[in-house]
């Protein structure tokens, strides 16, 4: 099912809350494709975050607000970025740190087995502090995990991580956004793709919001230094940051913001 997603303003238009989880560290979707009965759901309306109180993924039901734990999924301490691939078959996270040098863990969750674990490592070298790591995403058709963070002079460093052979990218380039030093470092926000592998990425803080979208074609496979060009496509306003950003089955672009699910961006 291809999806399409409209970027008018940035809307508050929120649906019910999630109460049992009390803040989300990121949002996922599964696409809708083959996929075994124990994977996770690629049900329209069906999106996944992380649970900051015991970072375990749970599914969030966009309809109704009805939340349930992933049996298995605990991340662990500092998971954020939370990207599920197109199958439903897993999803990733990365472990937050605290210096810029750090040497961050890879976190997986297997439905097959359903548990988790690090699957490996990967270091910052620098460019970004592991504290403000805050997006992921799968991609649906290279299955390339990405997460990053912002950084001081407000570029979004973008990692990748192969799923296939669960080794590291590396660095992959830096996201252009915007300069406004409110924005950075310490910003919110996180990744998305939509089903034809656009990359979109919502720079957040407590009031300005602003998306952008990166084309199919530009999103780096490989690892590199280079800026990546991002063009704008809405902005808005509201009374605090967003953490998480999916789009679901049904094309509709949602952001979490504590303990609510709210479809944003006119979509």
């Amino acid at each position: 099912m291809k999806q399409t997603a409209r970027h008018n303003k940035l809307v508050r238009s929120v649906v019910a809350p999630v109460s049992a989880v009390a803040m989300l560290a990121g949002l996922s979707f599964v696409a809708p494709s083959a996929m075994a009965a124990d994977n996770l759901s690629c049900d329209q309306g069906m999106i996944y975050g992380i649970n900051q109180s015991d970072r375990s993924i749970y599914s969030i039901n966009t309809a109704t607000g009805a939340t349930k734990q992933v049996p298995g999924s605990v991340l662990g301490n500092n998971a954020n970025g939370l990207g599920v691939n197109k199958d439903g078959s897993a999803a990733y996270a990365v472990q937050q740190a605290g210096q810029f040098n750090a040497t961050v863990k890879i976190l997986k969750y297997t439905a097959e087995s359903g548990s988790s674990n690090s699957v490996g490592t990967i270091n910052l070298g620098g460019a970004v502090q592991g504290s403000y790591l805050v997006g992921g995403a799968v991609s649906p058709f290279t299955d390339i995990y990405y997460f990053g963070g912002w950084t001081s002079d407000a570029k979004f460093a973008l990692f990748g991580w192969n799923t296939a052979k669960d080794e590291a990218l590396g660095l992959i380039g830096y996201i252009t956004a915007d300069t406004t030093p409110s924005l950075r470092p310490q910003a919110n926000g996180d990744l998305a793709f939509d089903a034809s592998g656009n990359l979109y990425l919502v720079n957040s803080n407590s009031g300005t919001q602003i998306e952008l979208r990166i084309p199919a074609a530009s999103v780096p496979t490989a690892a590199g230094t280079g800026d990546i060009n991002g063009s704008q496509v809405a902005s808005g306003k509201d009374s605090g940051a967003f953490n998480g950003v999916a789009y679901d089955a049904s094309g509709t672009f949602y952001m979490s913001q504590g303990g609510f699910i709210t479809p944003g961006f006119g979509g």
